[in-house]
């Protein structure tokens, strides 16, 4: 993100902050990237920025240092609230997995540890805890986990599936979302990561819509559990539908949650496998 300060002789100075940077090169250790701004106590303050990133919308806002403040560490608590409730599950699940030899509680183990690895490079977590230091590295691997999400999403998603009477042909959008995963891995390994990210939210956009028709096909002798499913799987692709439109319209985005889609994901998924137990 490269941005343009007015400066009190009318010149502009240039300000670049976001994960092209290292964290211990940002100016403002936030886990969000930050800029201090002084405004002119009389007049309007204009300031330009250039975003470069694979993925079109961004989240922007203007508030004070202490309001910045009180936001981190907002975000902090909410983010370590999601490890700690995702960790807690992926155990669970593995220990179920032991006890079963399930693949499904150890796809869900996968799918729990995908959507934790997203948020931790996308919040700026990893990038400050863990690889302080590193520019590029982290945006790889931010493009890299961003494309194997739907690959253990569909994994996970098409052993819930099984378990509903659902006709195998009904998998198939699935398995070309495994099958696509390799094809973007290679793109990103050749720097043209934008375009993988580009099929990527496609991909899951339409995964979505798709599933629509999955809820409706979906059979069970327990009604219950039935509408349970239902319920809770249109709460999956709802979010993941709200999500794409601006992704694959290229809209701005007016809501930080739409830049984290785990959330949501992750507790819609939770109820789906609730229900098996």
């Amino acid at each position: 993100i490269e941005t343009w300060l007015p400066k009190a002789d009318g010149q502009w100075s240039m300000v670049a902050v976001g994960s092209a940077l290292a964290f211990n090169q940002q100016a403002i250790g936030t886990l969000a990237p930050s800029l201090r701004v002084t405004p002119h106590a009389e007049q309007t303050t204009t300031i330009y920025a250039r975003v470069t990133s694979p993925t079109t919308p961004f989240y922007v806002r203007v508030m004070s240092r202490d309001d910045s403040a009180h936001f981190d560490s907002l975000i902090q608590l909410v983010v370590g609230s999601f490890i700690g409730i995702s960790l807690i599950l992926s155990l669970l699940s593995f220990m179920i997995y032991t006890m079963t030899r399930d693949r499904l509680w150890l796809f869900d183990v996968l799918f729990n540890l995908s959507g934790l690895s997203i948020l931790l490079i996308q919040i700026g977590l990893a990038s400050k805890l863990i690889w302080p230091s590193s520019t590029d590295w982290v945006n790889q691997l931010c493009l890299i986990a961003n494309c194997f999400y739907p690959f253990a999403t569909s994994l996970l998603h098409r052993q819930i599936f099984r378990l509903y009477a659902l006709a195998p042909w009904l998998y198939w959008p699935n398995t070309l979302a495994l099958l696509s995963f390799p094809v973007l891995l290679g793109l990103i390994v050749a720097g043209y990561g934008d375009v993988a990210m580009r099929i990527n939210n496609a991909t899951i956009f339409l995964l979505s819509c798709y599933g629509v028709v999955v809820a409706i096909k979906a059979q069970h002798a327990d009604r219950l559990m039935l509408l349970g499913f239902r319920v809770s799987y249109f709460g999956f692709i709802t979010s993941f539908i709200w999500w794409g439109l601006d992704y694959v319209y290229q809209l701005q985005t007016g809501s930080l949650v739409t830049l984290y889609p785990g959330f949501p994901a992750s507790l819609f998924t939770m109820l789906m496998l609730l229900l098996i137990l």
